[in-house]
């Protein structure tokens, strides 16, 4: 199995390696015996990279409120970890949440709260048209492109679950499910 994002040797081998986990187990121990982190994993930009992808790649995320969407279309944006995301009631009242980056060029698809018109998110650049389950519907001019078929390309989505209300998400899809992990706090609500 290849190791997780945040365990990947090609992105964090230069800062996280075996040496350096053992250094900073001297800080999880008694606070009579434990001694400071290293003062570059306060300013080390690749170790703020690989945190984020520690924590963000490999759990639940809180987004928002599924009551924000009221019918299909409704959608609101976030931001995660540097990823622009829609989260999106489609057309069966499924809640999505999408990537919000056009996979033509990059463009940025939507931006704030609404609901995309005549359900679909139209990127303004090339007029690139995803509609609310992220499926590619439009690309003008792509038709005299050899071999391009747009049912391959769709936006990327996270795993999603809703508990009490609240919109969770997970990048990776074969994360275990949200709701045990949550059951002794399901007794305060």
């Amino acid at each position: 199995m290849a190791p997780a994002p945040w365990q990947s040797p090609e992105r964090f081998g230069a800062c996280v390696d075996d040496a350096t986990l053992r250094s900073l187990a001297e800080s999880t121990v008694d606070v009579a015996d434990a001694k400071y982190m290293p003062g570059w994993v306060y300013s080390s930009e690749e170790w703020f990279e690989y945190e984020k992808a520690a924590v963000y790649d490999r759990s639940w995320l809180a987004l928002g409120r599924a009551d924000l969407l009221k019918k299909p279309g409704d959608y609101y944006t976030v931001t995660v970890n540097d990823e622009p995301l829609i989260v999106v009631m489609d057309d069966e009242e499924t809640i999505r949440v999408l990537s919000a980056v056009c996979q033509h060029r990059g463009h940025l698809l939507v931006e704030g709260e609404g609901c995309a018109e005549r359900g679909l998110f139209r990127c303004p650049l090339h007029y690139w048209s995803y509609d609310l389950q992220g499926r590619l519907r439009h690309a003008p001019e792509m038709s005299r492109t050899n071999d391009f078929d747009r049912n391959e390309i769709c936006l990327p989505q996270l795993k999603v679950e809703l508990w009490q209300g609240f919109v969770f998400g997970h990048f990776d899809h074969d994360a275990p499910p949200l709701a045990p992990t949550l059951k002794r706090l399901e007794e305060e609500f």
